[in-house]
């Protein structure tokens, strides 16, 4: 689920310092991971840094899409589990998962039951065609493909 495609998001104001109630110019730039532009909605809030202490290893809306809303039980450090792709990470997050269980799927519901093969009519496919090429715009040759 965690495919680490996050939006890369740059902001420049006009000024160091606002005062009370000041007009703030903010330039916002949104980016994907490759560094593409990308059209987007999103909404801001804009507080006293020294009023609004930031936890770095609390909540975000990562952990809430990712973990939080899945499963029962207070997390502590949700952001801790996502932050990296190490092994020692995925297993802690493993874990979580089943320590806490999933509240979306009931387990007593779901029993193993044996399927039977399903029969599919002959449906007539695509047809693709073209020409393989490498970089250079050159047809490959006793290539698979």
């Amino acid at each position: 689920m965690n495919n680490k495609n996050e939006l890369v998001i740059t902001t420049k104001f006009d000024k160091k310092e606002y005062g009370p109630k000041e007009k703030v110019l903010l330039n916002i730039n949104v980016t994907d991971s490759f560094g593409r532009p990308v059209e987007t909605d999103f909404s801001i809030a804009i507080t006293d840094a020294d009023k609004v202490k930031l936890n770095e290893f609390g909540a975000n809306i990562l952990t809430q899409l990712l973990l939080q809303s899945d499963i029962k039980g207070h997390i502590e450090n949700p952001v801790e589990f996502f932050k990296d792709q190490k092994r020692s990470t995925i297993a802690k997050l493993d874990l979580i998962m089943l320590t806490h269980g999933w509240r979306k799927l009931n387990w007593e519901n779901i029993k193993l039951k044996i399927i039977e093969p399903i029969e599919f009519d002959v449906v007539e496919g695509f047809k693709v065609t073209g020409i393989a090429t490498d970089l250079r715009s050159n047809p490959l040759k006793n290539t698979n493909i």
